[in-house]
């Protein structure tokens, strides 16, 4: 913040020593614990004399997250901070000319809470019916089967593909809050914790309805596919869209589910149409993605043209 002249003060971090903070799925997420000397009927890499978990995870983008001996970091007066970055948001910054380079665009984004761990296990499964056994390592305690164990001194000795694992990691920043401008008022970017590895602001607005739709064909695929489509659960097309809309989800949204799910069912068919309607509820108005960036993505999924995305997307 020096570089735009912006000055704030910080509260005393809140200490949580020996503490833990820990989530995973609300569903979809099993748990096997086993104790050491327990058989190992149903492990793969166990051994008998380890304790340790075995994850499957029954829905697609399953996730564990578990924070161990963390420590909060906050701005302490976040109305002064918003009022000093709307000071130097001038006519021409808000026209997106940039004058000064102490000048604030609208689309930065400030962080004013931090946590800062000892130690976090993150787990995320891409595709539904992975598992994966992680061998506890350290000092189990009296509690030790419960999830907040992950956090600290656990290895990997199975795992299916197509999960991404990072174990036992030490001194990092897994969560944060963050503050921006929105156009059309002045307000808080978000009133919730998001993980680094799901922040939209990590893509850049076309990759990210990229990553979006993905997510939602998975969904729709399994609506397809499945024998008896009810046993697909709505609440889960509702999830994808609650987790990448900051929690707001609106009758609208609602409404519109429902007709896709039901649509599905009854015909079978995922239209283009249906594809640009998705991308744009998901898009928000300061993403800068224009209605015909939208139907040109749209159009590149349906040719199912992969090496144009890549391109576009610089991977």
């Amino acid at each position: 913040m020096d570089n735009f002249d912006i000055g704030f003060d910080e509260t005393s971090p809140s200490e949580h020593t020996k503490s833990d903070f820990s989530v995973s799925s609300r569903k979809g997420v099993r748990f096997t614990w086993k104790a050491a000397g327990e058989t190992t009927e149903g492990f793969q890499g166990l051994a008998k004399a380890d304790a340790g978990v075995k994850i499957s995870f029954d829905s697609d983008f399953g996730y564990v997250f578990a924070v161990g001996d963390y420590k909060i970091r906050r701005v302490s007066d976040k109305f002064k901070l918003q009022k000093d970055i709307l000071v130097r948001m001038s006519d021409d910054v808000r026209n997106s000319t940039i004058t000064s380079p102490t000048d604030w665009v609208r689309n930065y984004a400030v962080i004013t809470d931090l946590v800062e761990a000892d130690s976090v296990t993150v787990i995320i499964s891409e595709t539904r019916g992975n598992e994966i056994e992680l061998k506890f390592t350290g000092e189990l305690g009296p509690n030790w089967m419960e999830l907040s164990r992950l956090s600290t001194g656990v290895e990997v000795v199975s795992s299916s593909s197509g999960l991404y694992v990072a174990e036992s990691v030490s001194n990092v920043s897994p969560l944060f809050h963050s503050m921006r401008v929105e156009r059309g008022f002045w307000g808080v970017y978000s009133n919730k914790y998001f993980t680094e590895l799901h922040d939209r602001e990590g893509y850049t607005a076309p990759e990210w309805a990229r990553q979006m739709v993905r997510k939602m064909a998975g969904v729709v695929e399994r609506i397809r596919e499945s024998d008896d489509p009810s046993d697909v659960d709505i609440q889960e097309v509702q999830d994808l869209f609650e987790e990448n809309r900051s929690g707001v989800f609106t009758e609208a949204d609602d409404a519109f589910v429902k007709a896709l799910r039901q649509r599905i069912q009854q015909t079978g068919v995922y239209t283009l149409e249906d594809e640009k309607e998705i991308i744009q509820r998901f898009l928000e108005e300061d993403t800068g993605v224009a209605e015909e960036e939208v139907e040109e993505l749209v159009s590149k999924f349906a040719k199912n043209d992969n090496a144009a995305l890549e391109q576009e997307s610089g991977q």
